[in-house]
Order: structure tokens, then C-alpha cells, then sequence
């Protein structure tokens, strides 16, 4: 199975290494990590990549690589795409068909199932602006992963808007078609 798998700037980005160890454990995968220059903020991607034993890009230009990331290539063939944790700014630019970033135009150019961990106070996640996101991105054909407890640092509460449990990222996988292409609408047809 080839999954692609998104991480971007959030502090559940500090949880997401046992995710992707537990998904390499328990799945046979080809697996690509794109990281937003966000999230690369709150953990190496060298980290992520000895936790999963695969390549993490976090840009067009990544230094590593002789040749820019092509989205498309990265994407081709993808079973699945797993964003998590998904930020406000990622989840908008999704939603709107942006792709400035390499985890958005992966996202554009991914044709499989995907499914996306909001991680944000639940102050935030209510917000009309990212239920609208959301409501977007279900629309075309994603999946929104329920969130865990988690304490809130701004409060010290304990409240839902945490990293969706393992749980949850293993149950979509496990019902992920071979390739489920997400709904598409162009005006210039199929080329």
C-alpha cells in the first residue's frame, strides 16, 4: 500500500512519530512523509524520518534531492493520505485548492482516499471559518478523524482537540480502497 502522509504545523506534530512507527509495525507500506516548513519548527524532520525509516520532504527545493519534489509523481499511485496533525492554515489552504506549500499541492494532485487530525483548541476548531474548512474538504470525499483529549496549554483543561488516536488513522487504513479517487469536477473535461 502507498500512503502518503502529511504532517503540519501544530504541537500535536509532537505525538506523530509514534503514529507513523505503529503504521510501519503494523502495515506493509511505501510510505512518503511531507512536512509543512511549520511543523518543521516543532520536530527534524531527520527524526521523523529514522522513526519511520523513510523519506520526510518539506518543500518544493528540499536540499537533499538534486531535482524540486514533483506533487504529482509524489502523489502517483498513492492508496491513501493521512494528514495529521492538520492546522487551521493547512486545512484552509486544502479546502481552497491552494498549493504553496508541498503537503498542499500533494494533496491536489492525490487521487485516493484521505483522511485529516484537526489538532487545535476546540475554540479554534468550532470557529465558522474552519467548520466551514472541514465541511469542504468532507464535501470532496475526506474523512475528519475524531480527536483525542489532550491538555490544553493555554488553560490546563483537559478537552477534545488532540491528535486523532492511533485507533482511528488504523481503522481508515484498513478500510482504505486500493485507490478511491475523490471527487472531481472540471470544466475542461478529462485531458
Amino acid at each position: 500500500m502507498k500512503v502518503l502522509f502529511g504532517v503540519s504545523g501544530s504541537v500535536g506534530v509532537l505525538g506523530i512519530h509514534n503514529h507513523l512507527i505503529r503504521l510501519v509495525q503494523d502495515f506493509e507500506l511505501e510510505l512518503t512523509v511531507v512536512m509543512t516548513p511549520s511543523a518543521a519548527r516543532f520536530i527534524s524532520p531527520d527524526a521523523l524520518s529514522a522513526a519511520c525509516n523513510s523519506e520526510v520532504l518539506v518543500d518544493f527545493w528540499d536540499g537533499r534531492r538534486r531535482t524540486p519534489s514533483n506533487p504529482a509523481e509524489l502523489a502517483e499511485g498513492s492508496n491513501a493520505m493521512i494528514i495529521a496533525p492538520a492546522s487551521a492554515a493547512t486545512i484552509a489552504r486544502c479546502a481552497q485548492g491552494l498549493s504553496d506549500t508541498l503537503l498542499s499541492a500533494c494533496y491536489l494532485a492525490h487521487q485516493g482516499g484521505t483522511a485529516w487530525s484537526p489538532v487545535m483548541s476546540p475554540k479554534m476548531r468550532n470557529h465558522i471559518a474552519v467548520q466551514r474548512n472541514l465541511q469542504q474538504l468532507q464535501d470532496d470525499g475526506s474523512v475528519i478523524l475524531k480527536p483525542s483529549m489532550a491538555i490544553e496549554l493555554a488553560t490546563g483543561c483537559q478537552v477534545a482537540g488532540g491528535l486523532a488516536p492511533y485507533d482511528e488513522v488504523h481503522r481508515f487504513l484498513s478500510t482504505c480502497p486500493p485507490i478511491q479517487t475523490r471527487r472531481t469536477s472540471s470544466p475542461l473535461g478529462d485531458c
